[in-house]
């Protein structure tokens, strides 16, 4: 019944003016697009694990929502401009001194 109620014309018109008007409304209110609030927001989260975590790299992109390791380090580099190794090396939690700083 679901998938003949997403055929009909009409109800697929009205999901494209939705979809359409969330988005623009989306943007209005906090000035870009959900997908790039999204990667933001997940890079952020990310960031905040880097810091506070030893969670290895790969395990922190797969707590962000990344499937590969590759696509979160690409997208953490597009948004602060430096690796996610990096940022926790300069954050003071490489992975080598993480247990010393703790203790």
């Amino acid at each position: 019944m679901l998938r003949k109620a997403i055929r009909n014309p009409v109800l697929f018109r009205f999901r494209a003016y939705f979809c359409s008007t969330l988005k623009e409304i989306f943007k209005a209110v906090y000035g870009q697009p959900i997908a790039t609030y999204m990667k933001e927001f997940r890079v952020r989260q990310a960031m905040k694990l880097l810091r506070e975590t030893n969670d290895t790299i790969a395990d922190i992109a797969s707590q962000a929502g990344y499937q590969t390791q590759g696509k979160f380090s690409s997208a953490f580099q597009s948004i602060v401009k430096m690796s996610p190794r990096e940022y926790r090396t300069i954050q003071g939690i490489a992975p080598s001194d993480f247990f010393s700083k703790t203790l």
